[in-house]
């Protein structure tokens, strides 16, 4: 409660009134995750992309660790620079490396984060993303030169697993100058 005083000589005749009402003190929120980037179960990623979290407030730099936002591929931490400008509300992973394509990923906020004006980030939060495939199956390896025996085998190999029920062998042949080699498609 708020009050002012009037004193006057004597103490036995001190005016006391109450003014207005104390400002009221607004309750404390909870520390909470506006947007993180990339989405959650958002595909095709860029594979040079950074991890971004924006809070609801400006955080606690004494708060921030290398647990506060984390990186798995697998289970297996990915390791990078976290970086966090004073008087922000953004922290930023940017792995070392470059993540692998098609690839799942685990990003994870940790629980002992704190804003400025604000109480705890609650609990731990965890999202997913998948990382784009640069293109469509490319060829790695082919032979040099593939007329120097009548039946040898073309073997090529592909930078993922290929799906048997994916292929057509009609899609599959080598073709002439006005027609199509014979032969067969196997896939190991």
């Amino acid at each position: 409660t708020h009050f002012s005083f009037t004193t006057w000589a004597n103490p036995k005749t001190a005016k006391i009134t109450q003014n207005s009402p104390p400002p009221k003190v607004p309750k404390q929120q909870a520390l909470a995750i506006d947007k993180g980037f990339p989405n959650h179960r958002s595909r095709n990623v860029k594979v040079t992309t950074p991890i971004q979290v924006r809070f609801n407030a400006k955080l606690n730099p004494d708060s921030i660790n290398a647990s506060s936002l984390e990186l798995f591929e697998n289970g297996v931490l990915v390791p990078g620079e976290l970086t966090f400008e004073n008087n922000d509300q953004v922290l930023t992973l940017q792995p070392y490396r470059n993540l692998r394509e098609a690839t799942v990923y685990d990003i994870k906020v940790g629980g002992g984060l704190e804003g400025r004006q604000t109480q705890r980030l609650q609990r731990e939060t965890e999202w997913k993303f998948k990382t784009e495939h640069f293109s469509p199956f490319l060829i790695s390896k082919s032979p040099h030169s593939i007329m120097d025996n009548p039946v040898q085998p073309l073997i090529l190999e592909f930078n993922r697993p290929l799906k048997p029920s994916s292929l057509r062998p009609d899609e599959f042949f080598l073709q002439g100058k006005s027609f199509r080699y014979q032969g067969g498609l196997e896939i190991k």
